[in-house]
């Protein structure tokens, strides 16, 4: 098991909406840990390969490359993507 980074800093990594990389996993879209006081963990490995196959996973499916839209090399299926964060509506 490598560094383990919380909710907060996932979010930061990939510039989310504080309660996003949480509310991600709970939908069982990003992988996490349980500590044992309750509180969610995400191992910063695990997160990286998550991100690599998605990237890999959509690549897939473009210019023949080689499988069904989503799938990779020995039929393993790619994570869903990971949603961007909403761009602010600008009021004037």
């Amino acid at each position: 098991m490598g560094e383990l980074l919380t909710p907060a800093a996932v979010d930061d990594m990939f510039g989310y909406p504080s309660g996003r990389a949480l509310r991600l996993a709970r939908k069982g879209l990003l992988p996490y840990m349980r500590l044992p006081d309750g509180s969610i963990r995400f191992d910063a490995a695990e997160i990286a390969r998550v991100v690599a196959s998605a990237r890999v996973g959509s690549a897939a499916g473009r210019k023949g490359g080689g499988g069904r839209r989503g799938e990779l090399a020995g039929g393993r299926q790619a994570a869903r993507k990971i949603p961007r964060p909403r761009r602010e509506a600008q009021h004037e």
